[in-house]
């Protein structure tokens, strides 16, 4: 699937050599995706809603609780191992083709389309749907619901904010990003979201420009590319809450709590080791503040995905160094 939840397709035949990194190539080619940075796509695994009727193999698991996110695999990862893994797991799932590497110095506008609806789609996801990328003020969210908007409904945009608030062919709830969303009413919104329309969008509502304008909004965002993963703390050598929410991009590694509150913040330099089991994962890190290192142990069931991402984006950054020099 692509992030808006259309099928791209339903018939691949899964072969014991077909790896995600075949895969991508084909979902590219398939896409006829022609943008260079189309190297940093991937294939992600979504966690679908469990049948309760059977047992969980994980429920005694510390993180059994906990939401598992959408997991980047590498490219030398199996698809018929993934397949494997999952039916072991008893868990549904579902394979959705996206960008895996964000860098700075790809924050430039693509004359491809495709890719650019791709990457649009993404941020879209990420600040609406799912809030990974928290907006600061009030104006910036308003501004990207009013695009998010825009882009989905071009020239049927209302101009009545009644009808944003109360016509089921029109709601404007779903647009707000998702951590602005229960601050003011929607009939609030609706009325701040038309007032933006003229401003925000142009005047010919030209799907291609707003969602390029969407993305710029969002490019500098600390947490622009990132990879969230939801942990239990099961030992530390700082002070943190037990639930935690691990995020991975170019800048390393961040750490928040539930509710996206910033506890602490790591350079790859600093991340001296890592690794885990199918239950744990452990960072050996370095403490500027007490110049010496700690062990940060967790508990989770997306130890080899956080590891995975940590590599990749190693190595991507490096080969970006590479080139740049």
């Amino acid at each position: 699937e692509l992030v808006d939840g259309n099928t791209l397709t339903e018939e691949l035949p899964v072969t014991p050599d077909l790896n995600v990194g075949k895969v991508v190539e084909i979902c590219t080619h398939f896409m006829e995706l022609v943008d260079e940075r189309c190297e940093n796509m991937g294939i992600f695994v979504y966690d679908l809603a469990r049948d309760e009727s059977i047992p969980d193999p994980d429920a005694e698991k510390p993180f059994a609780k906990l939401e598992r996110t959408p997991r980047p695999l590498r490219n030398e990862d199996f698809m018929g191992d993934i397949i494997v893994q999952k039916a072991r797991q008893k868990r549904n799932y579902k394979f959705v083709f996206k960008r895996k590497i964000f860098l700075p110095s790809h924050n430039t506008p693509s004359d491809d389309v495709m890719f650019n609806r791709l990457i649009y789609l993404q941020a879209e996801d990420e600040v609406i749907n799912l809030g990974n990328l928290p907006i600061a003020d009030e104006a910036t969210a308003v501004d990207l619901a009013t695009l998010s908007y825009a882009v989905a409904y071009e020239a049927d945009f209302p101009d009545d904010p009644t009808m944003l608030a109360t016509d089921p062919d029109y709601l404007v709830k779903d647009f707000i990003p998702l951590g602005w969303r229960e601050r003011k009413s929607v009939e609030e919104y609706a009325a701040m979201v038309v007032a933006a329309r003229d401003k925000v969008c142009g005047a010919d509502f030209e799907p291609a420009a707003m969602q390029q304008t969407f993305l710029e909004k969002v490019w500098n965002h600390d947490l622009y590319g990132a990879h969230f993963f939801n942990v239990i703390v099961l030992s530390c050598g700082l002070s943190m809450p037990t639930d935690l929410r691990i995020a991975f991009n170019h800048s390393g590694m961040w750490v928040f709590d539930m509710d996206y509150n910033k506890k602490h913040s790591f350079g790859y330099a600093d991340i001296y080791r890592w690794g885990g089991s199918s239950s744990q994962f452990s960072l050996i890190i370095w403490n500027t503040a007490s110049e010496s290192t700690f062990e940060l142990k967790l508990a989770t069931a997306q130890a080899a995905d956080m590891a995975g991402i940590i590599l990749d984006y190693i190595n991507a950054i490096m080969q970006a160094t590479q080139e740049q020099g």
